[in-house]
């Protein structure tokens, strides 16, 4: 019998998948993936068993199945954290294929290393559909040698390693399936050890390179601010002199200024807090003959 507190979950399920199939095309995989990652952390706290694979699939077996071959673009990597419908320039674009492979990659593993899931005695069953679906779509993709099927490969390999993980650890029960409080009493012991299962391990690896691309994204975006919309972020005469910091002190860096034979032209970059950016920034620029920088060596 259901719990009163399990109907907002439910009612939550219901009203994600009305609006996921009120909105089945492809450039409506950006809200796709938002639905799923909401309902992913909806699983994780309330440690309640949802079939996701159906809603994650689908993108996965459409990117490596295309119609066609995805066309190369000099377009920057769609941000799909801030989009829900993908913009007309990047449909059929190897950039778009890439990232919404990538996501849902990446989701499709959190869900399966959710307790819920990863933490079940079932586990070795759950995973046969989704394993002979993806390697399905694998062996019949037309994309040819491309990141999208190296990457749901890994994450193939990873599954089946994990399969294998949790038969070996159920093999030494001594009780039968319909002795459910047994298995109960088995799942919540087990369910600590997930992270150290194979698909735990690269799960970890996953967020971690995700979270220091992010980092590196922001203080980048942080960094063309503070050029381009400070006081004395000015080119005078197409020159450009710079200041940077060393690290002195634990606690607050300290600058000063670069010698050059420019003295009359300062872009202040006080606020930058990784000198790192310094270069990238200069290569974004795109140097050329008209513009002297003065260059510094990092002490």
């Amino acid at each position: 019998m259901l719990s009163s507190k399990s109907i907002p979950h439910i009612s939550s399920i219901l009203q994600s998948d009305i609006l996921y199939r009120l909105v089945p095309n492809s450039r409506s995989h950006p809200l796709h993936l938002h639905i799923v990652n909401s309902l992913i952390s909806l699983v994780k706290h309330t440690k309640t068993y949802v079939p996701l694979a159906p809603y994650i699939i689908p993108i996965l077996t459409s990117t490596l199945n295309a119609s066609s071959r995805p066309k190369a673009s000099t377009l920057k990597p769609l941000d799909l954290d801030v989009h829900i419908r993908v913009p007309q320039q990047y449909v059929r674009t190897r950039v778009l294929s890439e990232g919404l492979t990538e996501e849902a990659v990446f989701l499709l593993a959190e869900w399966l290393a959710t307790p819920s899931v990863h933490g079940s005695i079932s586990f070795p069953e759950i995973i046969v559909p989704i394993v002979v679906q993806l390697r399905k779509s694998v062996k019949s993709s037309n994309l040819g040698p491309g990141k999208e099927p190296t990457m749901v490969k890994q994450l193939l390999d990873r599954i089946d390693e994990s399969g294998k993980w949790v038969e070996l650890k159920r093999k030494t029960v001594s009780f039968a399936p319909g002795r459910l409080g047994e298995v109960k009493d088995w799942e919540t012991s087990f369910t600590s050890k997930v992270d150290e299962s194979p698909l735990g391990k690269y799960l970890k690896v996953q967020r971690k390179t995700r979270e220091k691309r992010r980092e590196l994204l922001e203080k980048v975006q942080y960094l063309f601010i503070l050029l381009l919309a400070g006081t004395d972020g000015v080119f005078r005469q197409g020159k450009v002199e710079m200041r940077y910091w060393t690290r002195r002190t634990v606690t607050r860096p300290s600058f000063r200024p670069v010698r050059t034979t420019t003295r009359s032209n300062l872009l202040s970059a006080s606020d930058i807090s990784d000198y790192i950016f310094f270069g990238a920034t200069v290569a974004a620029w795109g140097i050329t003959k008209s513009r002297r920088i003065a260059l510094c060596n990092i002490k």
